[in-house]
């Protein structure tokens, strides 16, 4: 089969890709037995004539073994939708069929996949030379040593076997169904499922041992492929069998695929495809590919794993469409762009352990890579030959190199992103280049680069004002042609690394400094338009900043924000304040809500009516109020109960009536600086709480 074509780039790294695709191997199958499982899908049914042909076991899973007896030969294993097909090659230069001198071959299988046995009624099935018997289909009794015909005990023969010899090996192919109505003798097995299984053989009447082992928990896997689901031009699922659910344009996986050819092939536009957690498994074969799109737009793709394909994703002139979180493992490429693939979005994947890249776009430009965590690849993200594409805010870690370009890859916008610990940060040399944007100016700021020492003293579009800003005072130089003008002192994102001034980007327009973390964790920021009620006066901003950290701090915490001062005159501007909501600190008695729910600094009409539709309550489990029998407002706030006794009545209702019209606001101003100039504003404050601009 053809791979995706490009330019000489591409060859070049096809050719070094088929160098290593021996380390690509597949882990995440859960299996009892030892070693990768063997899979593979039959395009079209060998022929049992004993003849190992050239041709028809080409896609067949295959591994050399030995027995323990030193018997050596070649094991293949592949499946179409009806039929289980084995071949078995022997290092014996006579094929012996009489009653005291005969070769055998014995397949004993695990069915339940337990790892135990052999146990009754596990299926066997033999070649068996004795008078020339040729196919056998039986079943273990509980021991090795005795093994029953299925028609000797009222089941069926189902299957078919045949042998030869050219001379110096003997040739065995064996065919046996999937599943048959014979259920107490046979396997019953299915599209994805896992059966084990242990090879026996016998040499002019001699036991020549087993392959892998005569332990049935030493044994190895077959899993039972799919083959290549199509999704067609007209809407239908070929085969229709394949575990699809179709609503109208959206396929659901309803289960795991396993395949030794391609995996799901999309040809119909303007669709999605949800993966709903379920794996599309493959076997590493050269240019095989786990999802396939060729001249598509429109399809969406999202919450597949992905992996052991030569190229997890493929869209050969495909537009319009997205790849969204999913999880691409263990394959030579990770997403593979090429031939004019425009306008495509590529956001929040995970894509680890990838023999060549990442994401790789060739001849294919104006496309989105956002929110990806590329880890533990040879490289990150490759763009050749590809222009006016945007990397923005992902995770580029532990790879070989993290971002790669060639001749003509121009005009990218590559901001926001944690490039951490790869061996080249930016690959190839200076040499080979282009120009390309590597921040979005100021105060926005570019990457994040593990490798930059540089100092933060200094703020400003030039640096050059006293106080630090959360970015490097000193650009982080690439090559002659590139350079990030604003590096980020801190990473992009919520991670929160131990250590003292330590900066993290929770969002774009916020940046938060802890002057001593203690413990690593996480920091976020939820940017809300519901909060407590604004200070009185002013001009609120109208975004709530609720920003929160799972990591151990102590001491000056500084906020940045990035503000919106549309609408605003010079003096008001120079007004703002940054505000702190102190909920622990006193409010007025009385005050249990606002119009919004929250306290708001007064005690008036929104206090009292409350209180009146929660009259009579009493509380319950889990601290609300209720009424017995519960009205249509049940349950009610725990804060109506302001005598805390357990029932709200009357004493809660004379609080707020004494104490009506007083008010104390819980807006703490933190203000530290205001720059007008950048619709930048400073504030410090020992804790996290809810943040705004007024």
């Amino acid at each position: 089969m053809r791979g995706p074509h490009g330019s000489l780039i591409m060859i070049g790294l096809l050719l070094s890709s088929l160098l290593v695709l021996a380390q690509v191997l597949l882990p995440f199958i859960s299996f009892a037995h030892v070693g990768p499982p063997l899979s593979g899908w039959a395009p079209a049914p060998p022929t049992i004539d004993g003849i190992v042909g050239a041709t028809e076991w080409t896609t067949a899973a295959r591994v050399a073994y030995t027995t323990t007896g030193g018997i050596s030969g070649v094991f293949y294993v592949m499946n179409d939708a009806v039929n289980l097909y084995i071949a078995v090659t022997t290092t014996d230069p006579t094929l012996s069929k009489d009653t005291t001198v005969n070769d055998k071959v014995i397949l004993y299988f695990d069915n339940n996949h337990n790892g135990l046995g052999p146990e009754s009624g596990d299926d066997i099935l033999c070649w068996d030379g004795y008078m020339s018997e040729g196919f056998r289909d039986s079943f273990s009794t509980g021991d090795y040593g005795f093994w029953r015909k299925d028609t000797d005990f009222g089941g069926t023969s189902d299957g078919l076997a045949a042998a030869t010899n050219n001379g110096t090996h003997n040739h065995f192919e064996i065919m046996h169904p999937l599943n048959t109505a014979d259920n107490a003798h046979d396997f019953s097995l299915s599209m994805g499922d896992t059966v084990g299984f242990g090879l026996r053989l016998c040499v002019d009447g001699y036991d020549r041992g087993w392959w892998p082992s005569s332990s049935p928990s030493a044994w190895r896997d077959i899993v039972i492929s799919s083959g290549t689901i199509y999704i067609r031009a007209d809407g239908s699922i070929d085969p229709p069998t394949a575990p699809i659910l179709r609503n109208r344009d959206l396929y659901t996986l309803t289960g795991n695929l396993n395949t030794g050819a391609d995996g799901i092939v999309i040809q119909r536009n303007n669709m999605t495809l949800d993966g709903a957690g379920y794996t599309v498994q493959g076997i590493g074969a050269v240019y095989s590919k786990g999802i396939y799109l060729t001249s598509r737009s429109n399809v969406t793709i999202k919450n597949i794993n992905v992996k052991g394909f030569h190229f997890g994703f493929v869209l050969i002139a495909s537009s319009y469409s997205a790849i969204l979180r999913n999880i691409i493992a263990s394959n030579s490429y990770g997403i593979w762009l090429n031939s004019s693939s425009n306008y495509n979005t590529i956001r929040e994947n995970k894509i680890t352990a990838t023999v060549q890249t990442g994401i790789s776009l060739y001849d294919s430009s104006n496309c989105s890579i956002a929110g990806n965590g590329i880890t533990n690849n040879w490289g990150g993200i490759g763009l050749f030959v590809s222009s006016k594409c945007s990397v923005v805010g992902n995770n580029i870690t532990s790879n070989q190199w993290g971002i790669s370009f060639s001749v003509s890859s121009n005009n990218n916008t590559i901001f926001h992103n944690n490039f951490v610990s790869n061996t080249k940060q930016v690959w190839p040399p200076a040499a080979y280049s282009p120009k390309n944007v590597w921040d979005a100016g100021y105060p926005f700021g570019g990457n994040y680069w593990s490798n930059y020492n540089g100092t933060d003293l200094f703020r400003g579009v030039y640096q050059n004002e006293t106080g630090s800003d959360g970015i490097g005072d000193t650009k982080y130089i690439i090559d002659a042609n590139n350079r990030d003008n604003y590096p980020l002192m801190g990473p992009f994102g919520p991670l929160t690394k131990t250590g003292t001034n330590v900066t993290v980007f929770p969002a774009a327009d916020v940046s938060v400094t802890f002057e001593h973390i203690t413990t690593e964790g996480s920091t976020t920021v939820d940017k809300t338009a519901t909060g407590p009620a604004p200070p009185p006066g002013g001009k609120w901003r109208g975004v709530y900043y609720d920003i929160k950290t799972t990591a151990t701090y102590s001491t000056r915490i500084t906020i940045r924000i990035i503000y919106d001062d549309s609408g605003l005159t010079p003096q008001e501007e120079a007004s703002l304040q940054l505000v702190y909501w102190n909920a622990t600190g006193a409010r007025s008695v009385g005050d249990i809500s606002g119009p919004n729910g929250w306290p708001d600094g007064i005690v008036d009409i929104d206090d009292v009516i409350p209180i009146a539709l929660a009259y009579a309550s009493i509380k319950g489990t889990g601290g609300n109020y209720w009424h017995s029998p519960p009205c249509k407002n049940c349950p009610h706030n725990p804060n109506c109960d302001l005598t805390n006794d357990g029932i709200i009545d009357i004493d809660d209702v004379i609080i707020p009536a004494l104490h009506f019209g007083q008010t104390k606001i819980n807006w703490v101003n933190i203000t530290t600086l205001i720059d007008t100039g950048n619709n930048l504003i400073y504030g410090e404050t020992s804790h996290l709480s809810i943040f705004g601009i007024h």
